[in-house]
């Protein structure tokens, strides 16, 4: 059983009260409570707001919202309407707690801006009281965390033997990129495309061939795509581990990336029990004759070649 308290008039902000209900109270049923019951509580306090995050004069992280405690319940839309930000933010939006009476607002921040939130007089609690005074917060938004990372998701690059090799890679408001290139057996390379090269990072294989660091251009909170050279002249064809190391949100992260170094394209087109192959030379896109061609599974082992081997 339910009992729901409904005052006839509105009570007053920020006072203890008492609701008491009797011990001759009984149920539909004819049995009393048998003892009285008290129940103490205290009422809101008027429209107000008694602290925000950021504080006055503080700084705001990039995922944060600024967000508003009041001292009691608030209309939510005479809340918006009230409320400005300068400069202007894009998306602009608001978020309403009843159970906390917290006004989470958020939108597209500029980094390293200082901001001024205002709320107007206007905005009123659902009683109809409105705010004793404007209300205003000026904050500052933090640099946007660095980041760093290749361009592409694939696990394997495709280079070409007769042109310099350059990856691209990215980054925002990192220092330095370290990078290290390793020389890798078919069957290294085979392994790390079976299991993943995310292992790779931190325990890499194959013959270490240079470690090198490039300093990225100061570009605050700007993203920035880096033309990496691995070395100054071509490498030789073949299969190579890259890792590159670079700040991370809050520490640093290595990413691995296969290299395929080649001097030749395939073009395969394979039916049930079949396939046919067209090979080109990458620097003149004349066709390749008599080229010995292995297809192999995800293992690394040998399912079909040309030509085929006498016994």
């Amino acid at each position: 059983t339910e009992v729901k308290f409904q005052p006839s008039a509105l009570l007053q902000y920020d006072t203890d009260y008492t609701a008491r209900l009797a011990a001759n109270a009984s149920a539909p049923g004819g049995s009393s409570l048998g003892s009285g019951l008290d129940l103490f509580f205290h009422t809101a306090g008027r429209p107000a707001v008694l602290l925000s995050q950021p504080s006055d004069g503080g700084q705001k992280d990039e995922w944060d919202s600024v967000l508003l405690t009041f001292a009691g319940p608030m209309d939510p839309a005479s809340l918006r309407k009230a409320l400005t930000l300068t400069p202007a933010v894009e998306n602009l939006g608001t978020w309403w707690n009843k159970e906390e009476y917290t006004l989470s607002i958020y939108g597209d921040f500029d980094p390293s801006r200082t901001y001024t939130l205002a709320i107007a007089a206007s905005a009123a609690d659902p009683y109809g009281s409105r705010l004793a005074s404007p209300f205003s917060l000026r904050f500052s938004t933090l640099d946007l965390r660095p980041v760093t990372g290749f361009m592409r998701y694939a696990q394997a690059l495709s280079l070409d033997a007769s042109r310099q090799p350059v990856i691209q890679a990215q980054a925002r408001n990192a220092d330095r990129l370290s990078f290290s290139l390793y020389r890798l057996s078919m069957v290294q390379f085979y392994g790390l495309l079976r299991d993943g090269i995310y292992a790779a990072a931190d325990s890499p294989v194959g013959d270490l061939l240079r470690q090198w660091e490039v300093t990225v251009p100061s570009a605050r909170n700007v993203m920035q795509t880096l033309n990496i050279s691995l070395q100054d002249e071509p490498l030789p064809t073949g299969v190579y581990l890259l890792l590159m190391n670079g700040p991370w949100y809050d520490g640093y992260q290595t990413e691995a990336r296969l290299v395929v170094v080649r001097d030749t394209e395939i073009v395969l087109k394979a039916a049930y029990d079949e396939a046919l192959t067209w090979a080109v030379e990458l620097g003149s896109g004349q066709p390749v004759s008599s080229l010995p061609i292995e297809i192999v599974n995800e293992s690394g082992n040998t399912i079909a070649r040309f030509p085929m081997l006498r016994v």
